[in-house]
């Protein structure tokens, strides 16, 4: 995750900082949609890697999509 994200932010890994665990932190995250697909039968709409790089173009594009937030709040 860390890695996709870093591409997607036209970063490297020097941005990395590496932190001692939490307690009780979750190390168990998980990005897998099987379950649900099976019990539902939900099928995401595009590639993950696809979403996020769009999520990014959001973080470099605020003044567009600040304006419409503005209008609607």
């Amino acid at each position: 995750m860390t890695r996709l994200l870093l591409e997607a932010c036209g970063r490297d890994r020097d941005m990395v900082t590496y932190v001692e665990e939490r307690k009780a932190h979750d190390t168990r995250y998980s990005l897998d949609h099987s379950k649900i697909t099976a019990e539902l039968g939900y099928l995401p709409g595009k590639h993950f890697t696809t979403g996020l790089a769009e999520k990014v173009w959001y973080r470099d594009n605020r003044s567009w999509w600040k304006l419409l937030a503005d209008r609607h709040c």
